[in-house]
């Protein structure tokens, strides 16, 4: 009887060290990059997550601006003027994934 379970509880400890060792080594070769392109244009936001943009949080605003979903130089509302023109300074100097700058009007 406890040779049974014994033997139960061993093959389930050996297939967790295996699926883990499997998961660790997919982690290595699935592993994303977060875009540089998008940190950038979230420094340049104040980063107060106030959601005045009609954002949830500034994050979510650089990738609308990145994605093309958003083009004003006013989305963020709570920017200052030097902040917002190093905002197109910067979205200006990077390219979008179709390899056009980022022009904020």
């Amino acid at each position: 009887m406890w040779s049974n379970i014994l033997i139960a509880c061993i093959v389930m400890i050996s297939i967790s060290i295996v699926i883990g060792v499997i998961l660790a080594i997919a982690n290595t070769f699935f592993i994303t990059k977060d875009d540089d392109r998008i940190e950038g244009i979230i420094s340049a936001l104040p980063g107060y997550d106030c959601g005045a943009c009609g954002y949830v949080n500034c994050e979510l605003l650089a990738k609308a601006i990145f994605s093309g979903e958003v083009r004003r130089k006013t989305a963020c509302v709570v920017i200052s003027k030097e902040g917002q023109d190093q905002l197109i300074d910067y979205c200006y100097s990077i390219n979008d994934d179709s390899g056009q700058p980022i022009i904020l009007k």
